[in-house]
C-alpha cells in the first residue's frame, strides 16, 4: 500500500512543492521465483539433446488433414513441457 504526503513546508523558491511517497514492501510483495536453466549448465545440454532427439524421431511425413497436423503439434508440444519440468531449476528471488 503506498502513502504519499505533500510537504508544503518543504517548498523553497519555486511553486512546486515535494510529494513524499513510502511504498511500504512487505515480502509478500517481493517473493519472485524464476524457473530457468544455467547458462551451459548439464541440465541445459540434456534438455537440448532430449529435445532434439526426440524431434528428429516423429514422423512429418503423415501430416495430411488438420486433425493429424493437432496431434502432432499437441504431442511435440507435451514433450517441450515434460522436458522443461525435468531439466529445470526453480531460483527464488526475495529481498
Amino acid at each position: 500500500m503506498l502513502k504519499s504526503s505533500i510537504k508544503a513546508d518543504y517548498k523553497q523558491h519555486s511553486d512546486y512543492t515535494p510529494l513524499i511517497v513510502d511504498p511500504s514492501f512487505t515480502l509478500e510483495n517481493i517473493y519472485v521465483y524464476r524457473i530457468v536453466f544455467k547458462y551451459y549448465s548439464e541440465e541445459e545440454v540434456a534438455f537440448f539433446l532430449s529435445t532434439s532427439e526426440e524431434l528428429s524421431q516423429l514422423n512429418f511425413y503423415t501430416l495430411n488433414s488438420f486433425a493429424s497436423l493437432n496431434s502432432l503439434s499437441e504431442t511435440i508440444s507435451r514433450f517441450f513441457a515434460d522436458c522443461w519440468t525435468t531439466y529445470v531449476k526453480k531460483y527464488i528471488v526475495t529481498t
